[in-house]
């Protein structure tokens, strides 16, 4: 039976970048997820080396896997207790910047209601500016302190750098540290844990912050991309790590800040991060004042887009489309409602689990969006109810949340619909309508 097979779905894709790195390296090592008989899965340790003819030339591939799962348990209890270790280095920094997007909003609502026949636009552009400020510092910190799921997805290393950019930035320049982002143009393409390896850049961030202590300094995060791998550095012009202690930077509880300042896990756990999604974490060779570490990732291949046809060619024929709204929260579902009646949509609405059921009998819905915690149930119960009466929704589905780590259970059991998550913007919903009505 082929490897391909036997693997969970988007594994297969590592498949093939594995044959040419075992005949450039001479083995590879890295982590699958598989997939069992009765659908469930589990992690293993994977090892595949070449084997030669006297002639030098590869004739077969021979690999070794072990179940992990056990380990990967431990390993989550560490990282998440390193992780907690971080947040409070973040707590103060991140109430900071909240407070300051949060002051603007209010001041700029209480003029405008003091000055009634002004012409307010600039305020209100300035009102949604400094909520999608806030909002974006948030969703950041809670993708960072959300306990990890084994899951792994397409994810755009420039956008991991660009999180951790805006968790640090605001909070390092009151310190004299500038923080700065070198992002290669385009896109860099990852399946990874998202959680773990935005973990991974934010301890490196930290350690080049208590390396350069008191004083100004800089820290440059550059991303960097490769046909097999894509890369992600982070500099900084601190004292630099010493000759003797370049050796045990990654070894468990090694660390050089002061008693209760650091756990000593942060480079270990990184390290097993980066091994476990195939890549590697490397301390760069010395060269001048400061340190460098390196992240590699294996790269991961564009995907192709699919065809434009289902709701999008009904709407291009004249169709009004029809779109169900389910979301117990009053002032949201109403201003859904509007946004939707903008785009041309009819829409039906539900406040509850109960009351989308009945709504849903005899309709056919082009789009569905549906709050992930209901009163009565949560947004995959309603997917599972309409599912099963009109197998096509699930691909007209968009799942609507305040916290992602609400949908861990849900993503399990519908990978790849589509997240739209609060507080979002005009332009998020269209970009999610579009991937639903594209994806048709």
């Amino acid at each position: 039976m082929a490897l391909p097979s036997l693997l969970e779905r988007g594994f297969e894709r590592q498949v093939d970048q594995i044959g040419a790195e075992v005949r450039a390296r001479g083995n590879w090592r890295g982590t699958f997820v598989h997939r069992r008989k009765d659908g469930s899965t589990f992690p293993v340790s994977s090892t595949v080396v070449a084997l030669r003819n006297s002639d030098g030339r590869v004739t077969h591939f021979v690999g070794v896997q072990r179940d992990i799962t056990e380990e990967l348990k431990l390993r989550d209890q560490l990282v998440h207790s390193e992780r907690l270790s971080a947040v409070g280095e973040l707590v103060a920094g991140v109430a900071h910047e909240i407070n300051n997007p949060l002051q603007t909003i209010i001041g700029s609502v209480e003029l405008m209601l003091e000055e009634k026949d002004v012409d307010h636009e600039q305020d209100l552009q300035l009102v949604r500016q400094e909520a999608s400020r806030a909002g974006q510092i948030v969703r950041n910190l809670l993708a960072f302190v959300r306990k990890s799921s084994p899951d792994r997805s397409r994810i755009d290393l420039n956008q991991i750098a660009d999180a951790v950019i805006q968790l640090r930035a605001h909070t390092l320049l009151q310190r004299n540290i500038s923080l700065e982002l070198q992002a290669c143009p385009g896109v860099l393409p990852v399946i990874v844990n998202r959680e773990e390896i935005q973990q991974v850049v934010l301890n490196l961030v930290l350690n080049a912050e208590h390396a350069i202590g008191d004083r100004p300094g800089r820290i440059v995060i550059r991303t960097t991309p490769g046909e097999q791998t894509h890369t992600l550095t982070v500099t900084d012009d601190g004292p630099g790590i010493s000759q003797e202690l370049r050796g045990r930077v990654f070894e468990p509880f090694f660390t050089t800040k002061e008693v209760g300042q650091g756990t000593g896990l942060g480079l270990s756990l990184g390290l097993g991060i980066a091994t476990a999604h195939g890549g590697s974490l490397d301390l760069c060779p010395a060269s001048g004042a400061g340190a460098c570490f390196k992240l590699t990732l294996p790269a991961c291949k564009p995907a192709d887009a699919p065809p434009v046809h289902g709701a999008e060619a009904r709407h291009r024929d004249g169709d009004r489309r029809q779109a169900l709204v389910i979301e117990d929260e009053a002032p949201i579902r109403a201003l859904m409602v509007r946004l939707l009646t903008r785009r041309d949509y009819v829409v039906t609405e539900a406040a509850s689990c109960e009351q989308a059921k009945a709504l849903s009998e005899g309709k056919t819905f082009d789009v569905v969006l549906s709050d992930v915690r209901l009163e009565d149930g949560s947004g995959a119960d309603c997917l599972s109810y309409l599912t099963a009466r009109h197998p096509a929704i699930g691909r007209r589905f968009i799942f609507v949340t305040g916290d992602a780590s609400a949908l861990a259970d849900a993503r399990r059991e519908f990978a790849g619909i589509p997240v739209l998550t609060k507080p979002f913007t005009v332009s998020d919903l269209e970009r999610v309508l579009v991937d639903v009505e594209v994806g048709v």
